[in-house]
Formats: C-alpha cells, sequence, structure tokens
C-alpha cells in the first residue's frame, strides 16, 4: 500500500534498527490481554504501529493508512480498494490507542466460503473471527466446530442404529442428532471434535447439534426436561473431554432453535454464548417500547446475561430471501450501542456472498449490501462510531461529484 500510495518502495527489516533517523516500525509490542489492543504513536521521527500480537499489529497498519494516509477498503477485491496518491508525509505527533468493544467480531461468510479477497478485506477493518482460509488463518481466531454433533449414513445407521435418535419408540436412519445417553456415540463425538481442534489447530471450539432435524426422544435423552439445560449440560460435558488433551482450549456455545432460550441453570466455562436473534424487528430499535417483538427478544437477552457472558448472531441480510439492498445502518448502530452497554463480548452476522458467473454486478452479494456491511463492520469495532459521518464518507469516494445526492438518498431511505 506504501508503494501504492507514494509510488516509494521501502526497504524491509525483519529485526530491530539501532539508531534509524525514520522508520515505520510495525511490532506486536504491546502488552497482551484477553482483548485486541492497538496504538499509532511517533517518537524519534519513527513511526510505531503496535498491537498486542502479530494479528492485530495489521489493525494498526490499516488504522494508519486510513486515519493518515487516506486509504479505504470499502468492499472486498480490488475495485473496492482507494488509495490516494501521496508526494510527501510530514510526520505528525501520534499518540493514539484502542480497543474494540467487542472481543470478538464477525462477518461470517455465506454462500461461498473462504473467499480470500474477502478475508483480507475483513482483517483491515479490523474483524478477527470469519476468515476460513488456510493461507490467511494468522489473521483471525482460529475456530473449529459448526453444526458437527450427530450422525448418518446407510453404512453408519447398520453398524451403529444404537447411535440414532430414537423417534417415535424406535431407531430410525433419519434420527441424525443422534443419541446424547449413548456412551459409545458420546465418545466418538468427542473424539471428532478432538480431530477438528487438532487438524485446524483451534483456538476455540464452538460446537453445535445438526440443523433442522429431530432430537432423541430415549428416556436418557429426555431425562432433563428443559431442552435448553440438556443441550448445554451434554456440551459441558464433551468439553471437558475434549480439554484433557486440550487444556488450554477456549469453548463457545450457541443459544440456537430448541435451545435458545435461556436454560435453567447458568452455562459455566464458555467464552461467549451467543444467542441467534431470529425473533428481532427490524423496523424498530430495540429499546422501542411500542414494539413488542424487541421487547420480548431483549427480555431474553436479560435472562440470557444472567447465565453465561453474551453475544448476538445476527441475520440482519440473509432474511431477505430475494437479495434486496436494504439500509440497516441505523438499526445497526442502535444494536451495537445496546449491546457494548449490555456487555456483550461478541457481534457477529451472516454475510451472504454470491459470485454467480455472469451475473450483473448488483447480483453480487459483497456488492449489495456493500455500503452496510462496511458499516457494520466497523461498529463491532466502536459502536459511537458517527454512522453519518462514515455514510458520507463513503458517498464522497465512491460517488464522485454525485456524492451530495446520493447522501441525501442513503439517508432518507434509512430514515424511512
Amino acid at each position: 500500500n506504501i508503494l501504492k500510495i507514494f509510488g516509494a518502495l521501502l526497504p524491509i527489516v525483519r529485526e530491530k534498527i539501532q539508531g534509524a533517523p525514520k522508520a515505520l516500525v510495525v511490532s506486536p509490542s504491546l502488552p497482551k490481554g484477553p482483548d485486541d489492543l492497538v496504538s499509532i504513536r511517533t517518537a524519534g521521527g519513527c513511526i510505531f504501529l503496535e498491537g498486542n500480537s502479530p494479528r492485530t499489529t495489521v489493525y494498526a497498519a490499516s488504522r494508519f493508512l486510513q486515519d493518515n494516509l487516506g486509504a479505504r477498503w470499502f468492499w472486498p477485491e480490488d475495485d473496492g480498494e482507494y488509495l490516494p496518491r501521496l508526494r510527501r508525509y510530514e510526520i505528525p505527533e501520534i499518540d493514539w490507542s484502542s480497543t474494540p468493544a467487542f472481543r470478538y467480531r464477525d462477518l461470517s461468510q455465506c454462500g461461498y466460503h473462504g473467499h480470500v479477497p474477502t478475508e483480507h478485506w475483513l482483517a483491515k477493518l479490523g474483524m478477527n473471527m470469519g476468515g476460513e482460509s488456510k493461507s490467511v488463518a494468522d489473521l483471525f481466531i482460529r475456530t473449529t466446530g459448526g453444526h458437527i454433533i450427530g450422525v448418518e449414513g446407510d453404512k453408519m445407521f447398520a453398524e451403529h442404529p444404537d447411535w440414532f435418535s430414537l423417534i417415535d419408540g424406535r431407531r430410525v436412519k433419519e434420527g441424525v442428532a443422534g443419541c446424547w445417553s449413548n456412551p459409545d456415540f458420546n465418545a466418538a463425538m468427542v473424539e471428532r471434535l478432538k480431530d477438528r481442534v487438532r487438524i485446524n489447530r483451534s483456538e476455540i471450539l464452538r460446537a453445535f447439534p445438526y440443523d433442522t432435524c429431530l432430537r432423541c426422544q430415549c428416556p436418557g435423552c429426555t431425562k432433563n426436561p428443559d431442552r435448553s439445560s440438556r443441550w448445554f449440560d451434554y456440551y459441558a460435558y464433551l468439553a471437558e473431554e475434549v480439554k484433557k488433551e486440550f487444556p488450554d482450549i477456549r469453548v463457545a456455545g450457541v443459544a440456537y432453535q430448541e435451545y435458545r432460550l435461556p436454560p435453567s441453570h447458568p452455562v459455566k466455562g464458555l467464552e461467549w454464548v451467543e444467542y441467534c436473534q431470529y425473533d428481532r424487528c427490524y423496523i424498530h430499535q430495540l429499546g422501542d417500547t411500542n414494539c413488542p417483538v424487541n421487547q420480548k427478544s431483549m427480555k431474553v437477552l436479560g435472562r440470557w446475561r444472567e447465565m453465561a457472558p453474551l453475544g448476538v448472531y445476527g441475520y440482519h441480510f440473509d432474511i431477505f430471501g430475494d437479495g434486496h439492498f436494504v439500509p440497516l445502518w441505523n438499526m445497526l448502530a442502535d444494536e451495537a450501542r445496546t449491546y457494548a452497554r449490555m456487555g456483550f463480548v461478541r457481534m457477529k452476522t451472516e454475510m451472504p456472498i454470491s459470485r454467480p458467473r455472469g451475473a450483473a454486478r448488483e447480483k453480487l452479494g459483497h456488492i449489495k449490501f456493500r455500503i452496510p456491511y462496511y458499516i457494520y463492520a466497523q461498529l463491532t469495532w466502536n459502536p459511537d462510531a458517527n454512522v453519518d459521518e462514515i455514510l458520507r464518507d463513503w458517498c464522497e469516494h465512491v460517488y464522485g461529484a454525485g456524492a451530495g445526492p446520493m447522501h441525501e438518498y442513503l439517508v432518507r431511505f434509512a430514515e424511512n
């Protein structure tokens, strides 16, 4: 980026320089801690771009390029990048540091996974989760899991029918959720989780049952009538077994489907439980007392806060099946500020991406939703960011002479 901006190729030195008159120093030298920390400062004619891990130095470098040199990454791939052309940069006095409001920040690719340009874009905007490609693994906190607790297949059913769910009094091939009270099934699930952690060199285990399927009805699996407690107690057992081989693995959970409501007792040992918020209204703000949908959703979130560190799993973009662009940024800002006040540690939403060959540009997922994707990413770091300033800056860079009318249009669109 420095080469593109200035036309100058800076020599790269991978060791400490003694007595250098001027240098751009990128270093993971800040104190380690649970939260990402970045700093930009100047001293002795040098610019120090620092993080508290190798990964966070990327955020410091990107922030310097944006705030001090005017670079922008509005959407993934080269055509979303804006780099000014500069001849000179006078080094000012800088002493800036920042910690994000949310410890874990995620725009989760859907429909087109593992797209490296998208993952580079995520990292430049300070997202520390959402990467899936091995080539960029060090840019993200490595997680493993997903909907992997279950069993399926004709061969498996022939060999282990007792591993399958009991449905209406018999073990059936459709019972892919598995029998959570079967010791052999449990051992197989523990080994599956260990394999995932081992292969992916994972830092966080985030596993949950197979999606949209009936759960086992046997006496052992239904002994606990509270379905949320049933799953989270079982997950605690699985995690404990995994930790025997991987004691440093962190574990996170998801509140979803029949285990979406708060359990009867606190969930212990989890980094977070992310509440799948498909029960909110996308028109009214969360605190609107005239919106019964959001009032109900907030009551559930309030109860969950008593059970575990909390995050939210959003569906802001993929709830609209036809993929129409929706100007959600005012609602996103309200969410981010509300959840920051409530002490959430994680914000995540699904980011539908589609790149059908020969499709019109406006049909590409990363283009359709590019403005709210861009704003969402910034709000996960700083919920108090001025959304109108971000939008105005976007219009000035992207629309050129049309910036004024486009800004007015987008503001009115969002307000309505």
